[in-house]
């Protein structure tokens, strides 16, 4: 009776101890650390990016804007910034959004390019260009792509 109960401890032990190693299939120490391999880490919390200050940076040193130049341009954006947010809260459709949207940006970018010289202008103009060709060539491949995963839903339902 004695060994049968002596057995019956050891055996749960056993497998208690078992059943805790479970939880960490990649162990490299001893010990209980859980924070061992990266896949159990807590994913890390981005900053959140300005808008308003990256834009500037950028056009700054795109365009060599001094001073003067920058600061009103930050201010240029910071005010379209909060009809872009009131924009996207109203309750209307997408495409009715994207073209108040592009609207807005029109003139943003037309009091903008009032502050600059035309040397800054021209080149204003080219990101704009190779923006918006940027823009059409990544709507192009969604489309490409949506396109191609309806076609093999089709062809998954017809098989």
């Amino acid at each position: 009776m004695k060994t049968t109960l002596l057995s019956l401890i050891v055996l749960f032990t056993l497998l208690l101890s078992i059943d805790a190693h479970a939880q960490y299939p990649y162990r490299r120490s001893s010990g209980l650390d859980r924070m061992d391999n990266s896949r159990y880490a807590a994913p890390s919390k981005k900053e959140p990016v300005d808008f308003v200050k990256s834009s500037t940076d950028k056009m700054t040193k795109d365009l060599d804007l001094d001073g003067f130049q920058s600061a009103v341009v930050k201010t240029i954006m910071e005010d379209y910034k909060n009809q872009y947010g009131n924009i996207i809260a109203q309750e209307i459709p997408n495409d009715a959004k994207k073209e108040k949207i592009k609207i807005i940006s029109d003139k943003m970018e037309a009091r903008i390019a009032e502050l600059l010289n035309p040397e800054q202008a021209k080149k204003f103009e080219s990101i704009k260009v190779k923006n918006d060709k940027d823009s059409k060539k990544d709507k192009k491949k969604k489309k490409n792509k949506d396109v191609k995963e309806e076609e093999e839903k089709i062809e998954s339902l017809e098989e």
